[in-house]
């Protein structure tokens, strides 16, 4: 489901991987793969994995999440700022931070632990409410009051291969979305991406808190999201079906 050979603190022209995970050790020798992207299909063909690599999409459940989202001036997502990508955290800090004095919103933040908030990245105090991480389950209760999820993508290597299970995640609670991204899987597909820059994010925020405008976006949102689990779940079944099949019969003609 990642890229793990790209990661920002080891994809440098002076480090590789490290293998303290023993990942590499038994990896290249599995007799198929399944990944959630094609993106990443392609990528572990092109490393020379010698085993089928099929595309399995995330499953999603589009109606778990259920929540009753309001338009507001409450922006904000589920997101664990350890490890994440530097770009990413200097969008939020350029292109939604400014915004928040703006328009007199509140950056609502779920996955915060000790020195890794957006306190800790000098962002106004008056205007966050952050919490630590829960089960997914509980994401509904645990970002009760959000009206506008914020999403942020930079150019990096490791980005590619992500999926769009943050905005799944969002948009199955009603929550419209400003996604920032020129993730394949995001621009012209999720509802909400916009071109990362400082305009294009401020002017999908201000539209947003229309409240006619909010309620059109909420329950688009929501159609996209279920409409991508059901699609999602044919392709994830299908792969495991086709994998089922020609590991069986390599197995009857091997023995």
């Amino acid at each position: 489901d990642d890229d793990v050979w790209v990661h920002q603190d080891w994809a440098d022209d002076h480090q590789e991987r490290p293998n303290d995970d023993h990942y590499d050790d038994w990896f290249w020798d599995v007799d198929a793969v399944l990944t959630s992207t094609p993106y990443l299909a392609k990528r572990i063909r092109s490393k020379g994995h010698k085993g089928m690599v099929l595309v399995a999409p995330n499953c999603y459940d589009p109606f778990g999440l259920a929540a009753d989202p309001q338009p507001g001036r409450v922006i904000g997502t589920r997101l664990w700022l350890s490890g994440r990508m530097g770009g990413d955290l200097e969008m939020y800090d350029a292109l939604f931070q400014p915004l928040l004095e703006e328009f007199d919103l509140t950056f609502k933040h779920v996955g915060s632990e000790p020195g890794h908030s957006f306190l800790d990245r000098g962002w106004d105090p008056k205007r966050l409410e952050e919490s630590g991480s829960v089960p997914i389950p509980l994401l509904p209760q645990a970002l009760e009051g959000l009206s506008i999820g914020a999403i942020c993508m930079s150019d990096h290597a490791y980005n590619l291969a992500k999926t769009e299970t943050h905005a799944v995640e969002l948009a199955s609670m009603g929550v419209p979305l400003v996604a920032a991204s020129r993730h394949t899987l995001y621009t012209g597909r999720v509802p909400g991406t916009v071109e990362p820059g400082a305009r294009p994010v401020r002017e999908r925020v201000k539209n947003l808190l229309n409240p006619d405008y909010w309620h059109h976006e909420s329950e688009f949102a929501r159609r996209w999201a279920r409409d991508l689990a059901a699609k999602n779940e044919a392709q994830h079944l299908s792969a495991l079906t086709r994998l089922a099949g020609v590991l069986y019969s390599e197995r009857v003609t091997a023995s």
